[in-house]
């Protein structure tokens, strides 16, 4: 016997789209649910589906399908089918569709027996066109060809407000345009009178309402003021040059002009070095050993670069040293992978056995590293992954997930229906968290001294602990949700949570209040991997993109968004610069 649920039986977002005035509204649903046999264990996998769309809750004529495809359903058995709505359903008004999944184990397609019981209805959602014949007025059959001061102040909201900015506008002999600031700068001969960046880039913050725009007074006031110091700037026409802290370049060279930064003993935090390029050669910034450079804020993407490329693997965990230079990446059934060059050559450990591996975590230097296999034990290894120990005492479970501490000394390990445990000793032995109840864990994360830990509870809630496991307080208790990964800073003050399905949520004051990240959007999230203050996250979509903020969660960009595939782990580094994910079965 066949038992198959949905947790959420439907939704439907209606996209506000400009088209002519008879065009037709399309209507994107997605249907979330999941899938269990008759003993209530979750089936998983690739499985056919079918969906038809019926005119009644029972017999009926078809308004469309079957919609045939196949999905992904999660080692939870959950499942989301996302797909356009027929023509002819957006024009019934009431309709109900009926859902068929492939729900053998192996799977062996669709059959009678695979139909849902029970049509669901479809609830319809408000939504909004612009007709074509909006896009252009004829401004002689208006008002016989003139517009009144009273017709034009009656578009409340839209032109009475742009005509407010534009009245309080200063006049533009008190602005500096860009063009007056570079043609100054251009006239600037000694350091004294050379605006450095800072000040710079203040002045041409030339805005589009007024309140915004900086008068000649405010930006005088603002370079009076400006704190960065000022460069002496030098002409380069050398083939090389070591460059000096605090001093500007002008590189007038035919061929490429190679400037090396300065030694870190000699840089201190706050030093500037600009360089601009002149001559037709261009130039190259040259780093010295110990040193990287990122490109965050130059507006140029940092490539993305396929590793491991042999043979397709069905990657589960990512971790990586304090220096991104150590990376440790675990694949079910088979043997660890390991890094120590940052990702470029990797050496497949086989005193790790090939195990159902599920969590992986690294100390800061990359040398201790713990593993937890599903169905099987904690395994932790104390030269960087080359040999391993099974850690006996920790028990044989379904285990989910593991956390360390910077140390690699204090560790943390998740039960899938089960209990968290908690080891001070690198592994040897392991203590019950009794306190944070037997629960579906599916991720937990450590600050850097092991004491605050954050973990969460599928189809449950958030949970944090500030004594290193002994006790334990929820959070985000409203609803149930179905959490599937978190990450904390190494201060354990800076958290973050996804929801498959849903939400990213992220905290700043150690738990104790989140706050809803809605710009990242609702997604089949997967992973987190945080810097160490918790300002750089990213976090892996499965059948989409990986996401990257760098301001704690506020803001989010799309990476590797030339295609779809299907992400599942990450990690980062302390410092946010060094970036790894791993794509399911690729």
């Amino acid at each position: 016997m066949r038992l198959k649920r949905i947790i959420q039986v439907f939704s439907v977002f209606a996209l506000c789209c400009a088209v002519p005035s008879h065009g037709q509204v399309a209507e994107q649903v997605a249907i979330r649910g999941q899938l269990l046999d008759a003993a209530g264990n979750p089936l998983y996998g690739m499985r056919d589906y079918n969906v038809e769309f019926f005119d009644a809750a029972s017999g009926g004529a078809s308004l469309g399908g079957p919609i045939t495809g196949t999905i992904e359903v999660s080692l939870e058995g959950l499942f989301v089918i996302e797909l356009t709505l027929p023509v002819s359903v957006a024009a019934s008004g009431t309709a109900w569709y009926e859902l068929a999944i492939d729900s053998s184990d192996p799977p062996d397609g669709i059959d009678g027996a695979d139909i849902f019981a029970g049509r669901i209805p479809v609830r319809s959602v408000p939504f909004a066109v612009r007709t074509g014949a909006a896009d252009f007025v004829a401004v002689g059959d208006v008002g016989a060809g003139a517009i009144t001061d009273a017709e034009f102040e009656s578009l409340s909201g839209v032109t009475g407000n742009i005509q407010l900015q534009l009245d309080n506008k200063p006049d533009n002999t008190e602005v500096y345009l860009r063009n007056d600031i570079d043609a100054a700068l251009a006239l600037k001969a000694d350091a004294a009178d050379v605006y450095s960046r800072g000040e710079t880039d203040t002045a041409l913050a030339l805005k589009a309402d007024a309140d915004s725009v900086y008068t000649k007074t405010e930006t005088d006031n603002l370079i009076a003021t400006a704190t960065e110091p000022l460069l002496q700037w030098q002409v380069v026409n050398a083939a090389s040059v070591a460059a000096a802290p605090n001093t500007g370049y002008l590189v007038n060279t035919a061929n490429k002009a190679v400037l090396a930064l300065p030694e870190s003993g000699d840089l201190t935090a706050g030093d500037v070095i600009r360089i601009r390029g002149m001559g037709a050669g261009g130039w190259q910034l040259a780093q010295n050993s110990g040193q990287r450079i990122t490109l965050e804020g130059l507006g140029i993407a940092a490539p993305w670069n396929a590793r491991l490329t042999d043979a397709p693997r069905t990657w589960q965990s990512l971790a990586c040293s304090a220096d991104g230079q150590r990376i440790v990446a675990a694949a079910s059934g088979h043997n660890i992978f390991t890094s120590s060059d940052g990702g470029v050559t990797w050496v497949e450990q086989p005193g790790s056995d090939a195990l159902l591996w599920r969590g992986i975590a690294s100390s800061d230097d990359g040398m201790h590293l713990v593993a937890a296999a599903q169905s099987d034990y904690v395994y932790t290894s104390a030269d960087g992954g080359v040999t391993w120990t099974q850690q006996l005492y920790s028990g044989s479970y379904e285990w989910r997930d593991v956390a360390s501490s910077g140390t690699g000394q204090n560790l943390a390990a998740a039960v899938r229906n089960g209990y968290i445990f908690t080891s001070s000793d690198w592994g040897e032995s392991w203590t019950q968290c009794t306190a944070a109840s037997n629960r579906h864990w599916r991720a937990i994360a450590s600050s850097a001294d092991g004491m605050r830990l954050v973990a969460a509870a599928y189809d449950n809630y958030l949970y944090t602990s500030d004594d290193g496991g002994v006790t334990w307080t929820s959070h985000i208790t409203d609803m149930p949700r179905w959490w599937y990964f978190v990450s904390s800073s190494a201060d354990g003050m800076h958290l973050a949570a996804v929801v498959y399905g849903g939400h990213i949520y992220t905290s700043s004051d150690g738990g104790d209040t989140w706050q809803v990240r809605d710009q990242a959007g609702t997604r089949q999230w997967r992973a987190l991997a945080s810097s160490a203050d918790g300002q750089v996250l990213l976090s892996p979509v499965y059948d989409g993109y990986l996401y990257v903020s760098r301001d704690g969660g506020n803001t989010w960009s799309t990476v590797m968004a030339t295609a779809k595939r299907n992400w599942l782990t990450a990690a980062v580094s302390a410092d946010g610069s060094f970036m790894a994910a791993a794509v399911w079965e690729n």
